[in-house]
């Protein structure tokens, strides 16, 4: 008696799935292209906010809706990172990178991926993130057509 229960129960689950598996008369909806947009001609440039450590900078030039150039610039109170040497070799030693290295490699990464999602440098995690929040907003800038310098606060 148990066994033709069970059997009963699992012929049961068996037909429903294959009821759930079955299709649709209804036609597949397709999703809707999204409207890409297209960056305007010109030079935009984003900044952070000024903090008592010092801040960052990008600037992306555009050309036929193409990003030709990228500019990544960190610096300090006393001057830009990536010129001063000294501040490069404390953090190489300690980091394996510094802003001589990573900066050229978010510029590099910006004109080769068109966008702002950058894959970043191991070592400069934090500004990996700062250097997307800026790229991004010079981006969207540049879909906008706004050349105006635009000074924006970074979400840490």
């Amino acid at each position: 008696m148990k066994k033709k229960l069970v059997l009963v129960l699992c012929s049961a689950m068996m037909a429903m799935s294959l009821v759930a598996c079955g299709g649709s008369d209804k036609p597949e909806e397709k999703p809707q292209e999204a409207t890409k947009q297209t960056m305007k001609d010109g030079t935009y440039e984003v900044d952070t906010k000024d903090d008592k450590d010092g801040g960052a900078k990008v600037s992306i030039t555009v050309k036929d809706g193409k990003i030709t150039e990228a500019k990544y610039n960190e610096f300090t109170k006393e001057g830009n990172k990536r010129e001063n040497k000294e501040y490069n070799a404390q953090m190489k030693e300690v980091a394996k990178t510094s802003p001589e290295t990573f900066e050229v490699e978010f510029e590099n990464q910006v004109v080769s991926a068109q966008n702002h999602e950058i894959d970043g440098v191991t070592g400069a995690t934090g500004s990996t993130a700062q250097a997307k929040q800026l790229f991004k907003k010079a981006i969207e800038n540049a879909e906008a057509g706004k050349t105006d310098k635009e000074t924006i606060e970074i979400k840490k």
